[in-house]
This record gives C-alpha cells, sequence and structure tokens, in this order.
C-alpha cells in the first residue's frame, strides 16, 4: 500500500533510474562515435600506405 511519502520516494528512484539509462546511453553513443571515427582515420592511413590505387 503506498503512501504519500513511499510513492514520492518511489518517483525519485525512478527518476534517478531514467536518468543513469539516459546518461549511459549518451555515453555509448559518444564512444561509438570515437571508435567509429578512430577506425576510418585507421583504414583511411591503410589506405594512404597501400596506394592510391588499391582498393581497401
Amino acid at each position: 500500500m503506498l503512501i504519500g511519502g513511499d510513492l514520492v520516494a518511489t518517483n525519485e528512484i525512478l527518476l534517478f533510474y531514467a536518468l543513469a539509462l539516459l546518461f549511459l546511453l549518451v555515453a555509448v553513443i559518444y564512444i561509438s562515435r570515437l571508435s567509429q571515427k578512430a577506425l576510418t582515420r585507421y583504414e583511411s592511413r591503410q589506405h594512404n600506405l597501400k596506394g592510391k590505387d588499391d582498393v581497401v
């Protein structure tokens, strides 16, 4: 049985979990973009080492 105080505490816990999930989502997207950028840079470097005519 939920009384007013418990309901507020539950809402605060849910808000905390929502913010934590949002933070994790943003962190995962940021890290994946960084790794994608690094991978693209690595592939272009390999392409430049092989020569312009070679297809990677």
